[in-house]
């Protein structure tokens, strides 16, 4: 795996792990987020294993379902590099 996969790879799980994050801070449960942000659960559950990227239009969906912003799903790059 070349530089530019692992990295997003990396990124990729960073953004899984801060949606899971935010979603049991919030007291849901993966089916009650997925439903929320209209999407269905073995998407969802995907999205946050970092299996799935996800769209932008899904994105703000999920933010929405969460309670929160986009800004708070997506980790900085000091993040990513410190999770690698």
């Amino acid at each position: 795996m070349g530089k530019t996969e692992e990295l997003a790879e990396a990124r990729r799980i960073a953004f899984a792990n801060r949606v899971r994050e935010v979603r049991t801070r919030a007291g849901l449960t993966q089916k009650a987020a997925a439903q929320a942000a209209g999407l269905d659960r073995s998407f969802y559950a995907e999205v946050e294993s970092g299996k799935h990227t996800i769209a932008v239009d899904r994105l703000y969906r999920v933010a929405d379902a969460l309670g929160t912003s986009i800004h708070d799903l997506i980790p900085a790059d000091g993040e990513v590099e410190a999770s690698r």
